[in-house]
């Protein structure tokens, strides 16, 4: 490997470390501010659907927001359970990331919220899932270090959309195998 060589990959990989550092950053500073941009967000929804005429809100929403029903379901709900919660939890609740957020305006505080730990019956099909997994985690990894060098191609992207279909269908798999063991454990139980 020539000096200039050396100089220019470490030039470059200066440049990515310093790239990954701002998204590192990005991510924990958005991640603290993203239930209160959805509890923001669901007051607004809230209020626009006073106002878009009865029988006219779905189509409102998918024209003039990014958001599927659903979510602004979610948000708007998650605006007003939030607001009706003790201070104290409230405030739990808001550096929850949205999801889990919204776990924990719908459940009930009592009740019990881990699930038993899954166990794939055989030790082939469990190998078989984690192989899979690791192997769009991989994959995913790469896809994102070629977007953020900026040297993507169109076949990535398929092989990438490829690659991710595939780790759906296995979690569909592992969520079956899931809902069995969960079933039988409420039989048993």
């Amino acid at each position: 490997m020539t000096g200039a060589s050396l100089i220019a990959k470490t030039a470059e990989l200066d440049e990515l470390a310093i790239s990954i550092r701002d998204c590192v950053e990005s991510a924990e500073r958005y991640a603290g501010q993203a239930v209160c941009e959805a509890v923001s967000a669901g007051r607004l929804l809230a209020r626009a659907k006073q106002i878009v005429p009865r029988g006219e809100w779905v189509t409102w929403v998918t024209a003039n927001t990014p958001l599927a029903v659903r979510t602004a379901q979610a948000y708007m709900r998650l605006s007003s359970k939030l607001a009706s919660l003790p201070d104290e939890e409230a405030q739990r609740v808001a550096l929850l990331p949205i999801r889990e957020a919204m776990k924990a305006i719908t459940t009930d505080p009592t009740a019990p919220t881990a699930m038993p730990p899954m166990f794939v019956s055989a030790r082939e099909p469990r190998e078989r899932y984690v192989s899979q997994l690791k192997q769009t985690m991989r994959g995913m990894n790469a896809f994102i270090t070629r977007v953020n060098i900026g040297e993507l191609r169109h076949t990535e992207i398929e092989k990438t959309r490829h690659s991710l279909t595939t780790a759906l269908a296995t979690l569909d798999m592992l969520e079956a195998e899931f809902s069995a063991l969960s079933s039988e454990l409420e039989r048993a139980a």
